[in-house]
């Protein structure tokens, strides 16, 4: 029962759990590279693009009230 139970549990770290893992390292990947083309190094857009979020959450957070 013991080598059973082994193995089911073997099967599942190296299937199930090993995909979740890879799956959200390929993910991060991906999201990654993305956002490596849209850093530019200039500050002024990082900064209008830091204003322009607080803008957009005291909008959202003033529509919910």
């Amino acid at each position: 029962m013991t080598i059973g139970f082994s193995s089911v549990s073997s099967w599942f770290d190296s299937h199930v759990v090993d995909g979740i893992v890879n799956g959200i390292a390929t993910a991060s990947a991906m999201v990654s590279g993305s956002v490596r083309k849209v850093q530019t190094g200039v500050t002024e857009q990082y900064v209008f693009g830091f204003a322009a979020g607080i803008v957009l959450l005291v909008i959202f957070m003033l529509l919910l009230l």
